[in-house]
């Protein structure tokens, strides 16, 4: 029973490594989506800089209907989606059980 307590510590442990700078770093970056959503609808011509190249691009996923699901950006949900990715990063590791469901 001891080592799979470990295991899942560790576990914990690796998650919350990847998790934690992973959701600092989305919330982070969220906000730029949304101004740049902003801009696009604003001039149709305007290039997001989040588009890299052709093959690595989000300018035409803002532009479509599939960017605005719930009638609002979905770059509007962006800040606290990470903000909760980065905290479950900081509380799994030290042995918080979240709900089953997250």
């Amino acid at each position: 029973m001891n080592g799979t307590a470990g295991t899942a510590t560790a576990s914990g442990r690796r998650i919350g490594r990847l998790t934690t700078p992973t959701g600092a770093v989305g919330r982070l970056v969220s906000p730029r989506l949304a101004i740049d959503d902003r801009r696009l609808l604003e001039d149709p011509d305007h290039v997001p800089s989040c588009d890299v190249g052709p093959v690595v691009g989000r300018g035409s996923a803002m532009a479509s209907p599939r960017g605005n699901p719930l009638d609002f950006p979905d770059m509007l949900t962006g800040p606290g989606a990470f903000a909760a990715v980065a905290v479950l990063g900081v509380t799994v590791p030290t042995g918080a059980r979240p709900h089953r469901a997250l």
